[in-house]
């Protein structure tokens, strides 16, 4: 950085008094509006042509993001991409695992899917590639390497909630 002169940019540290959790939601609003794109393989973050014309073609892009107020309690403790409350289960299922695989491949969980792609996954609930394929941030790459997971969680998850309660003798 130093070495190219990059810490002498009016942008250098902006965001260094921002939370770790607010910078990664950025990223994650960036990402899903296609602004940015996540590589899978090594984690890094990738530019998009839209992302070009914002840097050099003038045009603006506008997340709001609510603050809490000094002092005011932060209420909500969901994340800030949650799914319908009728799919809050399976996403907890879809996070969890998200680690797993992230954890095996030493990658941060956003990389693997962001929450927003979660809580659409949750939302479709995909029985085939097909259906996975249509699910918001899942292309041919990650179709193919977290597919058949991601596929059989949904699966296994539905056989669960369609099992009667067990009774107590």
């Amino acid at each position: 950085m130093i070495e190219l002169g990059l810490d002498r940019l009016t942008t250098y540290g902006l965001m260094k008094s921002e939370a770790r959790p607010r910078i990664r939601e950025y990223m994650e609003h960036l990402e899903r509006d296609g602004y940015l794109r996540t590589d899978p393989v090594h984690g890094g973050v990738e530019l998009t042509v839209e992302s070009k014309e914002v840097l050099f073609g003038g045009a603006q892009v506008q997340i709001s993001i609510l603050k809490p107020s000094v002092g005011e309690e932060v209420r909500s403790k969901k994340p800030a991409f949650a799914p319908a409350d009728e799919d809050t289960g399976l996403f907890e299922a879809l996070r969890a695992l998200r680690y797993k695989l992230a954890q095996e491949e030493g990658v941060p969980a956003y990389i693997v899917f962001s929450n927003a792609n979660l809580a659409d996954m949750a939302r479709r609930a995909p029985r085939t590639m097909s259906e996975f394929m249509n699910v918001s941030g899942v292309g041919e790459v990650k179709a193919a390497r977290y597919g058949k997971a991601f596929l059989e969680a949904i699966a296994a998850y539905g056989r669960q909630e369609s099992q009667p309660p067990e009774t107590l003798a």
